[in-house]
């Protein structure tokens, strides 16, 4: 920070102040759409599910640990599914 401030000594009232407001301006937000909007709240759904649907799992667990286990038997049986598999195609030869 020490470095900064005797750089910005250098400069001259005028030009540390339209630096400031350069900088300003970035971190300025445009007015959003309702479209900008929606797709932020949307954006902002994932982690809270993921986060409700463990406590809920762990919740399952407790109260039924039979049907908990079948299901999480029922569920290793799906097979996984890398980038790899997914992006190339299958080749004949």
């Amino acid at each position: 920070m020490g470095e900064f401030r005797a750089w910005l000594r250098g400069f001259d009232d005028a030009r540390a102040a339209a630096a400031l407001r350069q900088l300003g301006e970035e971190y300025q937000h445009p007015a959003l759409s309702w479209f900008d909007r929606l797709v932020n709240g949307l954006n902002r759904l994932p982690r809270p599910f993921l986060a409700f649907g463990t406590l809920g799992l762990f919740t399952y667990a407790m109260v039924d640990p039979e049907a908990f286990a079948t299901r999480m038997v029922g569920l290793n049986a799906v097979p996984e599914l890398s980038l790899i598999h997914i992006s190339e195609p299958t080749r004949p030869y």
